[in-house]
């Protein structure tokens, strides 16, 4: 499993409307990216997906895109993991 370091993200009104969609909120963005159990995989595009599971139980997976500075990401999306993602992440954190 893979860590980062993530001291900030970077939010504006488009990654939190299109977020919103996927009936995801901020915090449980930050909450995911917080996580010390998440599970980390490196993407297309130098993109991190994170899956973590937030406080009621629910699982998300995050997209995240570098920033400019070390440890800032961009939010690209979030959304509710699918069943490999959730099984992936049972699996590291048996």
């Amino acid at each position: 499993m893979s860590t980062i370091e993530i001291t900030s993200l970077i939010w504006n009104d488009r990654n939190r409307a299109h977020i919103k969609r996927h009936n995801v909120n901020d915090f449980e963005v930050e909450e995911v990216c917080h996580d010390e159990k998440c599970v980390i995989y490196e993407t297309y595009n130098n993109r991190i997906l994170l899956t973590g599971r937030v406080k009621n139980n629910r699982y998300i997976t995050v997209i995240l895109s570098q920033g400019d500075f070390l440890g800032v990401y961009y939010v690209v999306t979030a959304r509710d993991a699918n069943k490999k993602e959730r099984r992936a992440y049972d699996k590291e954190n048996t």
